[in-house]
């Protein structure tokens, strides 16, 4: 492990926090009729897997986030939303 065991800890703590955080987003969303049926377990798993690998690309080559940001919206309106959920609520038909 590249870390030491207290600084791997803090790391793998943040992370199950923000695992969470967005299953449980994405679970309300569900719920909600905002977002597709999808496993919200798997989608967390992968959105803090894109969350990590741009802060590591920022850390260490300067890598702007800008198009991981851009990337991220478009697979939340392609991906998650259901299809008429990415339009402006005064645009949706009653």
């Amino acid at each position: 492990m590249p870390y030491d065991d207290a600084f791997a800890e803090r790391i793998g703590e943040f992370d199950a926090f923000v695992h969470d955080r967005c299953r449980s987003i994405i679970a309300e969303g569900i719920e909600q009729g905002v977002f597709r049926d999808v496993d919200p377990d798997t989608v967390a798993t992968f959105l803090v897997t894109l969350f990590n690998g741009a802060h590591v690309r920022w850390v260490t080559e300067g890598q702007s986030t800008d198009v991981t940001q851009e990337l991220f919206v478009e697979y939340v309106r392609s991906q998650l939303l259901v299809d008429d959920a990415s339009e402006p609520a005064a645009e949706r038909a009653p």
